[in-house]
């Protein structure tokens, strides 16, 4: 099962279409020092338009799960990305 689907997996572009796909207004928030950091950057500039981009100093990936020193930040700027584009 795994040998007929790993072509499948290793051919999977998860930023394929992004461009067409995300035309509306979108909020990336991303820690600093997240490993998965280099997503978050390419999908910003593949997307441009209406995308705010956060990215919050000294955080790693797992630090949004249970820091609030990262969470406060991400929240504050989600809540003013829904105001803007949500009123």
């Amino acid at each position: 099962m795994v040998s007929e689907s790993l072509p499948l997996i290793l051919g999977f572009d998860a930023f394929l279409g992004a461009d067409s796909y995300l035309t509306q207004p979108t909020l990336l928030i991303a820690g600093a020092d997240a490993g998965s950091l280099w997503h978050t950057e390419r999908l910003d500039s593949m997307i441009g338009g209406a995308t705010r981009l956060l990215i919050v100093p000294n955080a790693a990936h797992m630090d949004f799960y249970d820091h609030l020193e990262y969470i406060d930040p991400a929240v504050e700027d989600t809540v003013d990305f829904f105001r803007e584009y949500l009123t």
